[in-house]
């Protein structure tokens, strides 16, 4: 976003992050849904009670030791996506497909215990781990990606004087290459979407692609990004603001993805970073109706 020099001439004017400001509002609001929205498992329980669409959970595992399973065998026969149990960005994402009887990533190939013990390894080097199914797009996404799941980040709020849920942006997530998330930092690409309509704009990455950092068409598909209308888009909109009633936080940003079962809700975070706005749309968090909400929630806490 910064390469451009009519951005780099702005450069004061982008926040990309404010975590402290995010969570000190949130304890002051709602400091005990932090850990719902902060750790996976406690995300996926309570939307498991809330009857909330959300991708199952397999297992966990924690230092070496498998904490929960939700079947007898510890990984049905199926593929696989683990993810850090409190992380975000993508760190820790891999997937282990499953074909002719065996687990496979990108070079290794497991059988069941081999797999449970790699992940044990795992969460004893880079911290606790659930292990969930590998989930598909919808049809009708799958032009927007080579493969792997595809996600809104859709940040709504509570309004100060009648608590009403709004929509305040959102960006659409796709993979790109090999990639086994779609995050952003990890190399995968992002475009603004019109909350109104649902229209896609030009897509970026952090990394070039072909010699690009901007796209009008997926770099792997080749379909049309810029001037698309992302399919579903009403559906998945009206589904995130009817999630947002299940909770008190102020402000959450929310991944949500259209599956082959409909609208699934991925997770939500407190910190859900300023750049997921002031990157695709290469425009100031300042000039969206956030800043104003942000303050006089927080006068109400002073």
């Amino acid at each position: 976003m910064l390469f451009k020099k009519e951005n780099l001439q702005l450069i004061d004017d982008f926040a990309l992050q404010h975590y402290p400001l995010q969570r000190k509002l949130a304890e002051l609001s709602s400091k005990s849904e932090l850990s719902i929205l902060k750790n996976k498992f406690e995300f996926n329980q309570y939307c498991v009670s809330e009857n909330i669409p959300t991708p199952e959970i397999l297992a966990v595992i924690e230092s070496g030791e498998v904490t929960y399973q939700l079947f007898d065998d510890f990984i049905p026969h199926k593929s696989v996506f683990i993810k850090k149990l409190s992380g975000g960005g993508g760190d820790g994402t891999n997937r282990f497909k499953y074909v002719n009887g065996t687990y496979r990533d990108r070079t290794n190939s497991y059988s069941s215990e081999q797999l449970k013990d790699k992940l044990k390894e795992i969460s004893l080097s880079n911290g606790a781990i659930i292990i969930q199914p590998m989930l598909k797009n919808h049809n009708s996404w799958a032009k927007f990606t080579p493969g792997s799941l595809a996600t809104c980040r859709i940040v709504t709020a509570k309004m100060p004087n009648d608590l009403n849920i709004v929509p305040l942006f959102c960006c659409f997530r796709m993979p790109a290459g090999d990639l086994v998330a779609d995050n952003y930092s990890l190399g995968g690409i992002i475009a603004p979407v019109d909350i109104s309509t649902g229209k896609l704009g030009v897509a970026v990455s952090s990394t070039p692609k072909k010699g690009k950092f901007e796209f009008t068409k997926h770099p792997d598909t080749c379909n049309q990004i810029d001037g698309a209308i992302l399919p579903y888009w009403d559906d998945i909109l009206k589904f995130t603001l009817d999630v947002h009633q299940h909770f008190k936080t102020l402000f959450i940003g929310w991944d949500v993805s259209l599956t082959t079962k409909g609208c699934s809700m991925i997770e939500g975070n407190v910190t859900w970073a300023s750049c997921s706005y002031e990157i695709p749309f290469q425009d100031s968090l300042k000039n969206t109706a956030y800043p104003e909400l942000f303050e006089k929630w927080m006068e109400k806490y002073e």
